[in-house]
């Protein structure tokens, strides 16, 4: 069973006098129940573009996404009725009224969903208790919590809705390391025990290994890998997961520093021609530079079916 079915999404920004760019350029991406996938790749390469596109915030020039068999629309100023689906922003403290109290927000959610009678409804301080903090926060503001604990008010707000898919969209990248894989296995956690899919998007993959079960790989608008998380981790094919792990810290001990990918990401309005990532590639060939792979698990000309 499939919860999220993204088919050859593409999302353009455009603004006048300027060329249209294509931030998401054809991307196709499944969410099941219970399943984590983790979505990876460099700033600038599409993956918020495409969690916000999933959301309805954005508008998709072409391809579908639907979400429990039903297509998403782009939101209006219509209410939101699409509540199945609740993200976890980047900044807590942007996504979180600062006049209102964080029980009153958490609140807001509980009511969308709320069955009366039914022990199941919980209150504030009872889901601030799941994500770890103390129930007697709802009494507070968001400047009086630390960037950490607001994240976690964050994710308690997206659970009181009841969703059936969370996305975390770089929740953690604002946080100290010592939060961020708590925060991030905690989503997890809070996540397969409701029964939710869970899209992560992170440009950490040290992050990602410890709670997806599947990674997709993406460089400008594009998903270029896609598998099994041990098997991407342990055997990445394309040269530019090759590259993302590589850049990866490791305590070996030695003081071994992480290799850095050479190059920028390009111009998405103007990307090259053939494979996107060829200009930065160490294994280049020349059809790689006039054709663009359009295949899997890996879009690279390396690994061609036969």
């Amino acid at each position: 069973m499939t919860l999220l079915h993204i088919e050859d999404l593409v999302v353009e920004h455009r603004s006048p006098g300027r060329p249209a760019v294509r931030a998401v350029a054809g991307v196709s991406l499944t969410v099941a129940p219970g399943e984590v996938v983790g979505l990876v790749g460099e700033s600038g390469c599409g993956k918020s573009t495409l969690a916000r596109a999933v959301c309805g915030l954005h508008a998709a020039a072409e391809g579908s996404i639907t979400f429990d068999g039903r297509p998403v629309t782009t939101l209006g100023l219509r209410r939101r009725e699409l509540t199945g689906i609740q993200m976890v922003f980047q900044d807590p403290y942007t996504s979180l009224n600062p006049r209102r109290r964080v029980g009153e927000q958490i609140a807001d959610g509980l009511r969308v969903h709320s069955v009366p009678g039914d022990p199941a409804n919980g209150d504030s301080a009872e889901l601030l208790e799941r994500v770890g903090l103390p129930g007697s926060f709802a009494a507070r503001h968001p400047h009086e919590l630390s960037g950490g604990q607001r994240q976690r008010v964050a994710i308690a707000r997206a659970l009181a809705a009841r969703p059936r898919l969370l996305i975390g969209d770089e929740p953690i990248s604002a946080l100290d390391a010592s939060a961020q894989a708590q925060v991030a296995t905690l989503m997890r956690d809070l996540a397969l025990d409701a029964g939710a899919g869970l899209l992560f998007i992170s440009h950490d993959l040290s992050v990602v290994r410890l709670i997806a079960d599947r990674i997709a790989v993406m460089y400008l608008g594009r998903i270029v890998e896609t598998g099994a998380t041990a098997t991407v981790w342990d055997a990445p094919q394309h040269p530019y997961t090759q590259a993302l792990l590589r850049a990866v810290p490791r305590p070996d001990g030695l003081g071994t520093l992480p290799a850095e990918l050479a190059g920028d990401v390009p111009d998405p309005a103007d990307p090259p021609s053939g494979c996107r990532f060829h200009p930065r590639c160490p294994q280049v060939m020349d059809l790689c530079r006039v054709k663009e792979p359009d295949f899997g698990p890996a879009a690279c000309w390396l690994h061609a079916p036969s």
